[in-house]
């Protein structure tokens, strides 16, 4: 969980302090491809119960690990859609799968073989820093926000990502486990008046559904 909660956390207390300039979240998830397989538990977040992680139990580990990075996903919309027609715009990359970050240190067996494999054919770091730095500095994506991209492209994320329903419960529990009030200071930071019609900006989610910039 701790894949979700710090970024959910973080993000969240610096959304509640609005500033004059645009800024940029960029949240570091998974692949939307693999991550289709592996939808949350929203009954079992903490994994206590361990449904679904499959086999074998060395894998499991990895399975709980895609699981939190899914809920990476769930989060960019869910802030995204708080934070539309703000100065503040949300968005979630994965790098690919990153030789030399030392992710599989604790691995074991099965897992810890296919991981030394895998490495074997993994880009450096540069490449997995791409798409998040672009994310962050790139001219071509202010104010884009609430979508997922890969190798520079926004992509869609699984339907179970996407679900309003999901996200938002995903959203309350964690701000439970977290101790904070579900919606407290997000309003705070938008820009329109009273009354004023909600400000939009490209590639805003108003129901937690991705699209493909263009």
């Amino acid at each position: 969980m701790t894949n979700h909660l710090a970024p959910y956390l973080l993000l969240r207390r610096l959304a509640e302090h609005p500033t004059a300039r645009p800024r940029r979240f960029v949240v570091v998830g998974g692949s939307p491809r693999g991550l289709t397989r592996v939808p949350v538990d929203l009954d079992d977040l903490n994994l206590e119960a361990g449904r679904g992680l499959g086999w074998p139990p060395s894998f499991r580990p990895f399975v709980a690990y895609a699981r939190t990075k899914n809920m990476n996903a769930m989060f960019v919309y869910a802030l995204a859609s708080r934070l539309a027609g703000t100065g503040t715009t949300v968005n979630g990359a994965h790098p690919g799968i990153i030789k030399g970050g030392r992710l599989n240190r604790h691995d074991r067996g099965a897992l810890k073989v296919f991981g030394s494999v895998r490495g074997l054919f993994a880009p450096g770091t540069a490449t997995g820093a791409d798409t998040p730095l672009w994310l962050a500095t790139a001219d071509e994506v202010e104010g884009v926000t609430g979508m997922f991209f890969v190798k520079r492209r926004a992509v869609e994320t699984a339907p179970h990502t996407t679900a309003l329903e999901r996200v938002e419960r995903l959203w309350h529990e964690s701000a439970r486990l977290v101790g904070l009030a579900a919606d407290a200071g997000q309003a705070r930071e938008r820009t329109e008046g009273p009354g004023d019609a909600p400000a939009t900006t490209p590639g805003t989610i108003t129901e937690c559904s991705t699209r493909t910039a263009t």
